[in-house]
């Protein structure tokens, strides 16, 4: 997850600089580009702290079940 996070934003940074400084005829996409991965980005973030509780949860689950077999 954090590699995905980590390329998204890379993606976001340089579609937002190239389509809010530069003038070209692919300034509208990038722009919509910029907003579409920022969007994701913000998404994957909130998902990542709000269900980071989860993750513990689950392994002691897991380690249960094995240590019940």
């Amino acid at each position: 997850m954090n590699r995905i996070i980590l390329i998204v934003s890379i993606i976001t940074l340089i579609s937002g600089m190239a389509g809010f400084y530069l003038t070209t005829p692919l300034t509208t996409f990038l722009r919509i580009v910029f907003l579409i991965s920022a969007d994701v980005l913000i998404i994957m973030l909130l998902g990542k702290l709000l269900f980071a509780g989860n993750r513990a949860l689950r392994v002691k689950t897991k380690n249960k079940k094995v240590s019940a077999s």
